[in-house]
């Protein structure tokens, strides 16, 4: 498994879009928009993980840097929580 970091997104992105356009690339088996504990609002990041390495990292080539709904796309490898 690896997870990827995506931002810069478009605010009004549902994690149903984005697990959409990630999908093309291999199968997504965690799709999750960071929101506000209290508001929920979208706090403009999210994680999206791979079962295989390879499919996250050729999503990681062809996203990064990617206009999708007017926005230019972030992906990179998410780091590991700091314990």
């Amino acid at each position: 498994m690896m997870t990827l970091y995506v931002a810069n997104f478009a605010d009004d992105t549902d994690d149903f879009e984005l697990e959409a356009l990630f999908a093309q690339y291999g199968e997504v088996i965690h799709c999750r928009l960071a929101r506000h504990h209290r508001t929920q609002a979208a706090l403009g990041y999210a994680f999206v993980s791979f079962d295989a390495p390879y499919d996250a990292e050729r999503a990681e080539r062809e996203l990064n840097g990617f206009r999708w709904n007017g926005r230019i796309l972030q992906v990179r490898p998410a780091e590991a929580k700091k314990s």
